[in-house]
């Protein structure tokens, strides 16, 4: 879906999130950039969870790699 080398994203094993869903994460092709990219709600939409659950992946995703996207 996202990540087109098909690899996991490492660093989403630091988000603080239960490992459930750093697993379907991964297995959607997330990386910690495309979290940040997207809004909660398309997160949730992509993942088909439920909404709260997407900001909250969200939210743990900017408070861990907040200064990610001024180094880019």
């Amino acid at each position: 879906m996202y990540c087109t080398d098909m690899k996991n994203d490492y660093r989403i094993d630091h988000i603080t999130i239960p490992i459930g869903l750093k697993d379907v994460l991964n297995k959607a092709g997330f990386t910690i950039e495309s979290i940040l990219d997207n809004d909660p709600s398309k997160i949730a939409q992509d993942l088909g969870i439920d909404e709260y659950v997407g900001k909250i992946i969200f939210d743990e995703t900017k408070r861990k790699f907040e200064n990610l996207r001024n180094v880019f």
